[in-house]
């Protein structure tokens, strides 16, 4: 078989660069037996949930042009978001570092204090990044040890600039200005979500996908960099152009590129809950939760969104990638957990189901940036191009992904 754009797989990136070629010779090979990647969902006595919690922030003036219908149809809600901090037995407004003024005044002078005595020195890690811009009792309190569990990792492994520009930094002098303020804004105060779950979203994109042209239950055996093929269970498939958007590290594998690096990462064990009562507050969106004793890392509330009566939660944890996840084990520590926290108070669990991501979040760390940028520097040199949140292994958004798979088609047909 013979396709002048291959694309591996149909998750988010994957898709909008099948859209872009409409009408074109492409092939979209999926492993999983459905598209959407990890923007499936999921639909359970009359629960509807997420492989995770995905809402979606457009600020592209064309982006949102593309999906105004959906945006603004009838089975879609528009939120600023409610966003909480679960800290010492009471709720904080999230950022941590903009609400320090919300905790008790022993812990507020601490947090204070550290701001103005904050270590000097160089900042290679995003632990030291932490300590340095926050000083370290807004540091130690919340943001070493909810990141810590988010990205089951030793901080000092990451990059300073991991998070990019979705970390909320702040100076000291701004922290002061806005304890008059209610919620200090961020990236994604506001977002748009479906009833009809992310999926809604990946159909969007996909009317403009063919069908015919998507090969899901397919997966990749090898690649074959220097004669431009592809091998599935299902034949061979030879290449003009390779557009990948599987994991790198599995990319690498597959096309026998050795790399001194290493590509790591969390994983990131979801249950989805359904219970027979409303949540207890019908305002949050989602909680964190720093504290080591709780297991999970984040807690949100699909009903909530919604505005829809019975609770509703997607629950995170955060694993190393090569963790054993015992998840009857896990199952029951939420239960306790949700209990322990005041989520769950009389409530009986109806619907349920848990799903494991791996990978979840990348680990952004110098070395491994610097060489995958080698790597894909030589590969475009091939016509192969590696896209989206695992196929370039970072931290973006889904109207990143959109956006990258719009320039990558761009370039290949030489339009910049």
């Amino acid at each position: 078989m013979n396709t002048n754009y291959l694309i591996l797989g149909a998750g988010i990136s994957g898709l909008s660069c099948a859209a872009k070629l409409r009408g074109e010779d492409y092939l979209v090979l999926e492993r999983e037996n459905e598209i959407g990647g990890y923007c499936r969902t999921i639909r359970q006595n009359g629960f509807v949930w997420d492989y995770a919690g995905h809402f979606f922030h457009f600020s592209n003036p064309a982006i949102q042009a593309e999906f105004s219908g959906l945006l603004h149809g009838g089975d879609s809600v528009f939120q600023k978001k409610c966003t909480k901090i679960f800290y010492n037995g009471q709720y904080i407004d999230y950022p941590f570092q903009y609400n320090i003024h919300q905790l008790e005044k022993e812990e507020f002078v601490d947090c204070l204090t550290g701001l103005y005595y904050r270590p000097a020195g160089p900042v290679c890690t995003f632990q030291e990044m932490l300590y340095a811009k926050f000083g370290a009792g807004i540091a130690n309190k919340f943001l070493i040890p909810y990141n810590s569990k988010l990205y089951a990792c030793n901080l000092n492994h990451l990059d300073m600039n991991a998070m990019g520009r979705f970390f909320p930094y702040a100076e000291p002098e701004e922290i002061i200005r806005g304890f008059r303020k209610h919620q200090k804004e961020t990236y994604n105060d506001t977002f748009y979500y479906s009833s009809r779950g992310a999926e809604a979203f990946v159909q969007k994109i996909a009317e403009n996908v063919d069908r015919s042209q998507v090969l899901c239950g397919t997966d990749v055996q090898s690649i074959d960099l220097a004669q431009k093929y592809v091998r599935t269970p299902n034949g061979t498939i030879h290449y003009q152009h390779l557009i990948n958007t599987i994991p790198f590290p599995r990319f690498l594998q597959l096309a026998r590129i050795q790399t001194a690096a290493a590509f790591t990462c969390n994983q990131v064990l979801v249950f989805n809950l359904g219970f027979d009562l409303p949540a207890i507050d019908p305002s949050i969106h989602w909680i964190y939760y720093p504290d080591p004793a709780v297991c999970f890392y984040r807690v949100g509330f699909y009903n909530n969104i919604l505005r829809q009566s019975l609770m509703s939660l997607y629950v995170e944890l955060g694993f190393p990638e090569d963790a054993h996840i015992d998840v009857s084990h896990w199952r029951e520590t939420v239960l306790q957990d949700l209990k322990k926290t005041g989520i769950v108070k009389d409530h009986q669990l109806i619907a349920e189901n848990s799903i494991l991501m791996n990978p979840a979040y990348v680990h952004i760390r110098e070395e491994s940036n610097r060489e995958k940028e080698i790597i894909k520097s030589a590969l475009r040199e091939q016509q192969v191009y590696t896209i989206g949140r695992y196929g370039d292994w970072t931290y973006c958004s889904i109207e990143d992904c959109i956006l990258q798979a719009y320039q990558t088609i761009a370039e290949i047909r030489g339009e910049v």
